[in-house]
């Protein structure tokens, strides 16, 4: 079902069973993705029922095979934004709910700005400060939040996990405005739908600052693997 340099991903019927086998290729640098840590936030994702079980894993290959969850969801853009909402935003508020203990706990998002090859000294001025923000809030975070990562059937489910790390709930909101394409007045929707239709002042504008580093994370992704 997808077969690009970076991975491969058959979908397996074996008997009664309906599997998901996926082999990585061309990876990004660790840490920004480690698969070992991506089966992990799956793993303790899917004992909620947040995402597909993980049926078995090889490190050495990085290959995986999960559960196949088939979906009545058309490609990103079908639905209106309002039921996107309707149906994103109870997950990720339900996935971050879940417990963090004994999940890795990085990479850290100057680690991952690092990564591509971007010190701290270059980060734009506006973005530099949030390095340092109180990390104790960091929640179990997909990281790549779009429609085609979305599976519903008896239940709704987030595939592809490589990106899942533990970080700040806005920064997953923040992705997830990038990838659907959300004006502004739609981020502060997006807002008040998760956290109610009181919103904190400074919310509002670490998610503005979180949507810019959401940009600049998306154009050095771009930049190196597109």
């Amino acid at each position: 079902v997808l077969d690009s340099e970076r991975n491969h991903v058959w979908r397996v019927r074996c008997g009664t069973d309906d599997l998901v086998v996926r082999l990585s290729g061309k990876r990004p640098p660790k840490p920004i993705v480690d698969f070992e840590r991506s089966i992990a936030m799956q793993s303790v994702a899917a004992s909620y029922r947040l995402a597909p079980q993980v049926i078995a894993f090889d490190v050495d290959h990085e290959l995986s095979i999960t559960e196949y969850v088939d979906s009545d969801l058309g490609t990103m853009g079908e639905q209106a934004f309002t039921e996107q909402l309707d149906l994103i935003v109870p997950v990720l508020r339900s996935l971050h709910a879940v417990p963090t203990d004994g999940l890795p706990t990085g990479p850290t998002d100057l680690q991952i700005f690092e990564g591509y090859g971007v010190s701290v000294d270059e980060l734009p001025s506006e973005i530099a400060p949030s390095m340092r923000w109180d990390t104790s809030t960091h929640v179990v975070c997909h990281h790549d939040v779009n429609m085609r990562n979305v599976r519903r059937a008896q239940r709704t489910v987030l595939i592809d996990w490589e990106y899942s790390r533990c970080a700040d709930p806005l920064h997953e909101l923040a992705v997830l405005a990038k990838n659907l394409e959300l004006s502004d007045r739609q981020g502060a929707a997006l807002l008040e739908r998760y956290f109610g239709p009181t919103v904190d002042s400074l919310v509002r504008e670490r998610f503005k600052v979180y949507r810019r580093r959401a940009g600049l994370w998306f154009a050095l992704w771009s930049k190196r693997y597109q």
